[in-house]
């Protein structure tokens, strides 16, 4: 009698704790899952309007486009592989500091955003390593509004010159002083 009551007991005992093992990878799983999907909200990517001046600086710009795409890539990719992909856009950012820019975005304005972009990434990088995944998403969502501040900035810097010419001739139609 004590051996069979010894037998179902261990048998209980084995089983609750598989049970208990299981509901605790199940709750891990559903944790993992809803980070998953939290992290994977698709980040809003500032668009260059349709401009030909827009199109002819940036496509004389390889290392503005390997940029971007590197920065774009983390905005849709989940926590866990996110560490190679910043340190790509790392690089990238370095390659396009140190490349020569068209004069029209060649200006101190330009490179200090651009570094605000690296200061943003570099933060990411450091949350991504120290596993921090809220201070990593929070980091994650500031790169996106300073990288799109960088964009509009960009775009503005190209097409300045329009602005300018455009204002000139407004103020030559509507007064008696011409600029010239």
């Amino acid at each position: 009698m004590k051996f069979f009551l010894f037998v179902i007991s261990f048998f209980l005992f084995v089983n609750c704790s598989n049970n208990k093992n299981e509901l605790i990878k199940s709750t891990k799983n559903k944790k993992e899952d809803n980070e998953t999907k939290t992290n994977n909200k698709i980040l809003s990517i500032y668009e260059f309007s349709d401009n030909i001046k827009i199109d002819s600086t940036i496509i004389k710009l390889k290392n503005f486009k390997n940029f971007r795409k590197s920065i774009e890539s983390i905005f849709i990719l989940n926590f866990s592989g996110i560490d190679t992909f910043l340190d790509d856009a790392i690089s990238q950012c370095n390659e396009l500091l140190e490349s020569n820019l068209p004069s029209k975005i060649n200006n101190p304005q330009f490179v200090s955003r651009l570094k605000v972009v690296k200061t943003k990434i570099l933060i990411c990088k450091y949350n991504s390593l120290a596993n921090q995944d809220s201070l990593l998403q929070k980091s994650i969502h500031d790169l996106n509004y300073y990288y799109n501040a960088f964009l509009k900035m960009t775009e503005n810097l190209i097409l300045s010159d329009d602005l300018n010419e455009n204002r000139i001739s407004n103020l030559n139609s509507n007064s008696k002083i011409r600029f010239e």
